[in-house]
């Protein structure tokens, strides 16, 4: 998917471009990030993920000494381990169902509009805001009008799109796929060879993103990780932020937030590439000197 994107890019006339990604989009932002970083300016992430092994060390550590992780205001966004644990379970049945019998489920979604809007709203309200669980009408109308979920629905359901959909999980997941290996590229900035495939999408959790980053760490995300740790994997990381209201679905939730955080971002990151063109102009009259 990445590779498409960027080709899609470089044929509309773009060699070079920024990038912002969420949920699957933060994965596929990362492999842009990672592969082709002649292209990416820079990278903006609303679903912020490192998966290491020393990511999980320090965030158990954190939970013995958390003044050696994480800021005591966001403290409780993280620990007790066991809460947020159980909570991460319990919101990823559907994960393991998508990645391993996609058309099953997806079967009965297609037969069903009010069976597909259960599906798919339950999570509107649960990552929306996990408090939306305990609502009659599960907080769904607090931050979308019926209008835009149905919207949202529609997609799926005129294009009967929703078993292919969740077919993008198995693939990534699916052990014929794992085999194939993604993970080993040779590459230079004239060209980039591809000697195996790629495993899958999660390879991605293996390898730094150099390109300049930033993370907006929404407050209701499914997940939170310090800027201790994600500097570990984003180590070009320019801006790290809290903005004050939203879940997972923050471009949709908090528009102006959102998007107030994306241009934040571009605007650090093009003064910083000015800077560092004057510091190399400077440099050069200096030696010509």
């Amino acid at each position: 998917m990445a590779v498409i994107f960027k080709n899609l890019m470089t044929r509309l006339g773009y060699q070079k471009f920024y990038t912002q990604g969420g949920d699957w989009g933060s994965l596929i932002t990362k492999c842009l990030a990672i592969l082709f970083p002649e292209h990416v300016i820079g990278a903006h992430f609303n679903m912020c993920v490192v998966e290491s092994a020393k990511a999980h060390l320090m965030s158990l550590l954190g939970s013995f000494i958390p003044s050696l992780v994480i800021d005591s205001e966001h403290h409780s966004k993280m620990y007790p381990l066991t809460h947020h644990l159980s909570r991460l379970i319990e919101e990823m049945g559907y994960m393991h169902i998508q990645a391993t019998k996609p058309d099953t489920v997806g079967t009965a979604l297609s037969d069903s509009p009010a069976g597909l809007a259960a599906y798919i709203l339950e999570k509107f309200s649960t990552w929306t805001d996990p408090e939306y669980r305990f609502r009659d009408d599960g907080g769904l109308l607090e931050k979308f009008t019926l209008d835009e979920l149905l919207d949202n629905l529609m997609v799926y359901w005129v294009t009967n799109s929703i078993v292919t959909s969740q077919r993008l999980y198995a693939e990534n997941f699916a052990k014929p796929n794992r085999d194939l290996a993604v993970d080993k590229y040779v590459y230079t900035s004239k060209q980039l060879s591809f000697i195996e495939l790629q495993k899958n999408i999660f390879s991605s959790f293996r390898f730094p993103v150099k390109v300049p980053s930033a993370c907006a760490m929404f407050p209701h995300e499914l997940m939170y990780r310090p800027e201790s740790i994600m500097r570990d994997q984003y180590v070009n990381l320019i801006q790290f932020t809290h903005p004050a209201r939203g879940g997972h679905f923050a471009a949709f939730e908090e528009p102006e937030l959102f998007a107030d955080d994306v241009w934040s971002f571009v605007r650090k990151n093009e003064q910083l590439l000015v800077n560092e063109k004057l510091q190399k102009a400077q440099k050069k009259t200096t030696t010509n000197a």
